[in-house]
């Protein structure tokens, strides 16, 4: 075992003890305290969710494989790289389709809040999330049935993934699909930061306040309310902005793989499958930071645990 591999074994293992125990604690702490499972953290619990499968299947086989040198499981080769390659496609498109829903849900939340108690109930939350690991789980299916392919796309490459050469539509349709959720992202994320800086506007200046202007908008909501979202929107929009710096190397990779028919290097490669992980660490510690009642659950939890032992 080489040096990098010495320090490529250390730093996954950091990843997926940081990465597990983080989102352990942020869907106990859910389970533990009724104020986490509001509507907006229902879409941080199914982050969680997402980000513990992708450490202790896919990752977790780069992880063995990294440190074994290369590829070692040749009998198992088949099942093994499709079941890695499938759940990876999965949980990403999962993840990315909670995003979108995250986006749109701050959007209809600061911009259309008199729609929202119509459209984001706790019921309609949960049918949208179980939507879209249904249409997630159908939609990656299709090489499993002999239409594309997963392999490993390089001799030396840990993570399979989809051929280019025979999976040209799955790829285009991915393509589109990422192309299509960044728009809807910017979109909403653009008109919630316009009608939040108008908000603050208002409470500077409110005797620039109208009877049209004081109805829209946060308008008809508590003090404590607008600031509360105010709050879940910058919180939600970190996430975001996580997911976009950790998944640009991967979204580049595939767009030149795409383009040559080449796979990245090797080392690009590593490189790429570990910044994609890190956001599973990055999302539970910037929402510690921005969330109280988390914070005050796990104070709670270590007094009572102190207080046993």
């Amino acid at each position: 075992m080489d040096v990098f591999q010495v320090i490529q074994l250390c730093f996954s293992g950091s990843v997926i003890l940081l990465g597990v125990s983080g989102n352990f604690l942020v869907l106990l702490a859910a389970y533990r305290e009724k104020m986490l499972r509001k509507v907006p953290y229902i879409f941080v619990l199914n982050l969680s969710v997402c980000h513990l499968m992708v450490l202790l299947v896919p990752y977790l086989i780069f992880v063995i494989a990294t440190g074994c040198g290369k590829w070692k499981f040749s009998s198992s080769l088949s099942s093994l790289c499709k079941c890695q390659a499938y759940l990876g496609y999965t949980l990403s498109t999962e993840i990315v389709t909670t995003m979108i829903l995250i986006s749109i849900n701050r959007y209809v939340r600061v911009v259309k809040p008199v729609k929202y108690p119509f459209i984001f109930t706790q019921r309609s939350t949960s049918v949208m999330i179980a939507t879209s690991w249904i249409l997630s789980i159908l939609g990656n299916i299709l090489p499993l049935i002999g239409y594309g392919t997963f392999t490993l796309n390089n001799a030396r490459d840990y993570m399979c993934a989809l051929q280019v050469s025979s999976s040209v539509i799955q790829i285009t349709v991915g393509g589109i699909f990422v192309f299509t959720a960044a728009v809807i992202v910017i979109f909403c994320y653009v008109r919630v930061f316009c009608a939040i800086k108008a908000h603050k506007q208002r409470v500077r200046f409110p005797e620039q306040r109208t009877i049209t202007n004081m109805q829209s908008g946060f308008g008809i909501y508590p003090r404590e309310s607008r600031g509360e979202d105010i709050q879940v929107a910058v919180t939600l929009f970190l996430f975001v902005v996580i997911f976009g710096i950790c998944w640009s190397p991967t979204v580049v990779a595939v767009f030149i793989n795409a383009i040559t028919g080449q796979p990245t290097s090797h080392l690009a490669g590593i490189i790429r499958v570990n910044v994609l992980v890190l956001e599973t660490v990055l999302d539970p510690i910037v929402y510690a930071i921005r969330n109280r009642n988390f914070r005050q659950v796990l104070k709670t939890a270590c007094k009572k645990h102190t207080r046993h032992s």
